[in-house]
């Protein structure tokens, strides 16, 4: 995996997929990222791992939950779930 699957996982992948209810746990989400490339540097030695860890330390929360929250991203599930718990059932 390089720089480039990293971001397209963050902002393609993760926004069909994943809702996060705010900032806190689109923050988490980095978190765990951030630790799982940790990993992989201690135990695999991944020359990249470098390079990822500092693009995900870059990503404030904030900015992240409003791309992953952009519905124009959205698989078909994450649309059909989201737009059924905002409808109103009369």
């Amino acid at each position: 995996m390089n720089r480039y699957d990293m971001h397209e996982l963050l902002n393609s992948l993760f926004s069909r997929k994943i809702s996060p209810a705010s900032a806190d746990d689109a923050l988490d989400a980095i978190l765990e990222m951030v630790a799982f490339w940790l990993y992989l540097k201690r135990e695999y030695k991944l020359k990249n791992a470098d390079a990822i860890l500092r693009d995900l330390k870059k990503i404030k929360a904030e900015d992240y939950v409003n791309i992953i929250n952009d519905s124009s991203r959205f698989g078909i599930s994450k649309s059909l779930v989201l737009r059924g718990g905002r409808q109103d059932l009369r």
